[in-house]
């Protein structure tokens, strides 16, 4: 329930700012809490206590809010009010965290864990590290470290990591990037007792680039991110590993498309696929030929695939619109690895892709059969995309029939649908052998070790074709 000094002055929804912590109250309901505090179980409950002398730097602001459609709240702010001593207590679902990993909240205060506490949490399940003296959860990385959850597995009895985060351990000959422990950093439970004197790492949801622009972590973060200028590059390989997803966008319609679950992809496309395939064979297309020409669409689609992760994903943006372009596209996966619902690409923007690939299929059709007006309206509007195909459409007549073309469109669809889901498997799944473990370990190495190397998803070919294999020694 509310306190009762507080009860006259909230006659809606409410916001109580306290010193460590935010309460968002309404009808006497907390429905939700920011800070060091996480949700209690159903049916537990937990009592903050409110209460602040006027002597005390602490103030706890109440603050009014109009409610809104949906779940969401605006600030009222000439509603707020202050009160240096409010007292009372405020029944809760929320009690503080015992760990604060993430970004989200403020600094935890330091806490000493010893070496008895450390080795009670050596499971797969629960895994904590030593190293240099500070303390780090990290059960929810292990399945996204790059060399593997075994290595980690292999040395997570040992007091210390440091020789093996350094690279001097026999075991290992890769030395840990400075990326590499600013990320650890996340993950921070506390220090041994010889290194009490050491600050806890605050867990920071704001970033301020050389601009002067402040991104706050907390608000939609589509429209923020072009305003980082220069900074955006360094800041969107700066990975946050949590399993929340962030929020794109304030539009709930928008937010939504943005959020794609992996077998959504299949449900659609594969479908399409099979029509393709089956208009190849009502063309005179035998099962001999469909092979070789969807075979052929799968490989053209790994070139792809390649291509645009080189060369449009990891461009280096510092304007408005291309930064926003850009973390649309591929910067939202490198800054937040670990989110599930935006591995996977939209169908309402492979559709985009689609239509693009179909009016050239089209165009070249109609060349194939002679219907020149038709060829012209279809091959104007790639004209406008992609410039003078005229040469293009030459080559592709005298290699590809018409009864090919639809086969081969359905391997590239095909190709994408199984880089889709690889690119999820490699994330979220668990390797079952050897030639998964490594297509997951040289995928993660793109991500948090070198993001200049390693384009490809679904193999290493062209990366090997065009030299961008990455160093095989750390």
């Amino acid at each position: 329930m509310l306190p009762e000094r507080l009860g006259p002055k909230i006659a809606r929804e409410c916001r109580i700012s306290t010193p460590d912590a935010e309460f968002l109250v309404a009808r006497g309901e907390v429905l939700s809490i920011g800070g060091d505090w996480e949700c209690l179980s159903a049916g537990e409950k937990d009592s903050r206590s409110l209460h602040f002398p006027p002597v005390s730097s602490g103030m706890a602001a109440v603050e009014r809010l109009d409610a809104s459609d949906g779940d969401e709240t605006r600030p009222s702010s000439p509603d707020s009010v202050l009160d240096p001593q409010l007292e009372g207590s405020l029944e809760t679902n929320f009690r503080r965290r015992k760990v604060s990993n993430g970004l989200t909240g403020s600094a935890p205060a330091l806490k000493v864990v010893t070496l008895e506490e450390v080795r009670n949490h050596r499971t797969p399940a629960d895994a904590w590290i030593v190293v240099d003296g500070e303390v780090y959860d990290i059960t929810d990385f292990l399945a996204n470290h790059p060399g593997g959850s075994e290595l980690i597995m292999e040395h997570l009895e040992d007091d210390n990591v440091h020789d093996i985060m350094q690279g001097t351990d026999k075991a290992s000959d890769h030395s840990h990037s400075k990326s590499a422990y600013e990320m650890l950093e996340q993950f921070h439970v506390g220090s041994l007792p010889s290194k009490v004197a050491k600050t806890a790492p605050a867990c920071k949801t704001t970033f301020k680039s050389s601009n002067g622009f402040v991104l706050d972590l907390k608000k939609p973060l589509v429209l923020q991110v072009g305003y980082l200028g220069e900074d955006y590059h360094d800041w969107v390989h700066q990975a946050i590993v949590t399993k929340e997803t962030p929020f794109f966008f304030g539009n709930k319609f928008l937010e939504f498309n943005t959020r794609t679950v992996w077998w959504v992809v299949p449900l659609i496309w594969l479908p399409v696929i099979c029509w393709l395939e089956y208009m190849a064979t009502r063309r005179g297309l035998s099962i001999y030929g469909m092979l070789p020409a969807t075979g052929a669409g799968i490989l053209f689609w790994s070139f792809v695939e390649y291509s645009l992760h080189r060369h449009l994903f990891h461009v280096k943006t510092t304007t408005y619109w291309w930064n926003t372009l850009h973390y649309l596209l591929h910067g939202c996966h490198h800054k937040y690895p670990l989110d599930g619902l935006r591995l996977v690409f939209p169908p309402a923007g492979t559709t985009i892709f689609c239509v693009l690939g179909l009016t050239s299929y089209k165009s070249l059709s109609y060349v194939l059969s002679g219907d020149c007006t038709r060829a012209q309206t279809a091959d104007h509007v790639l004209r406008v995309v992609f410039g003078d195909l005229e040469q293009f459409w030459n080559i592709l007549k005298n290699v590809i029939s018409k009864a090919v073309m639809p086969a081969a469109f359905g391997g590239g669809l095909l190709g994408y649908v199984m880089y889709d889901l690889t690119h999820y498997f490699l994330h979220h799944g668990v390797p079952f052998d050897n030639i998964s473990r490594n297509l997951k370990r040289y995928h993660l190495n793109h991500h948090f070790k070198e993001q200049t190397t390693g384009f490809g998803i679904t193999s290493s070919l062209w990366d090997w074709v065009f030299g961008t294999l990455p160093p095989t020694k750390g």
